[in-house]
């Protein structure tokens, strides 16, 4: 298990690299970590897309009534104060569950404006919300998400 913030966004996007790489996909990454992207993604036809990208390492606990096991993303930006993300500014949210080595691609405005997200990533029959992106790769194949 990695030990620091740092460390597991790194290994996030060096596992998306990788992966969408494998799809035929071209993967940029923007000088610096200030930016709202943390990658632009280029599909074949020559369309790019800003994409966020946000990991967990860890199941959330469980509440009491909960549909079981699920795992939080919070699809923010800012240090001091958490802003929804802006998108105008990012197109898709890449969402890895590290654990079980499974990305999400949410298209942006599917967030409207929420700061934080629950996937059920070990549970092929869940109905969550997000569960219809999960490993939806194809979204980068659209002329635009």
């Amino acid at each position: 298990m990695l030990n620091s913030t740092k460390q597991v966004g790194a290994s996030a996007e060096a596992m998306f690299a990788a992966r969408a790489l494998s799809k035929g996909l071209s993967v940029f990454f923007p000088w610096g970590d200030y930016l709202p992207q943390d990658v632009i993604v280029m599909n074949g036809a020559g369309v790019l897309f800003k994409v966020q990208i946000k990991s967990t390492q860890e199941r959330a606990k469980e509440v009491a009534g909960s549909s079981g096991t699920r795992y939080k993303i919070q699809p923010v930006s800012g240090r001091d104060y958490k802003h929804p993300l802006d998108c105008t500014k990012v197109d898709v949210l890449s969402c890895y569950i590290q654990e079980l080595d499974l990305f999400y691609m949410v298209p942006c405005m599917e967030l409207m404006g929420k700061k934080g997200m629950w996937l059920y990533g070990h549970n092929d029959t869940s109905k969550g919300m997000y569960e219809q992106y999960k490993e939806r790769w194809e979204v980068f194949t659209s002329a635009k998400a």
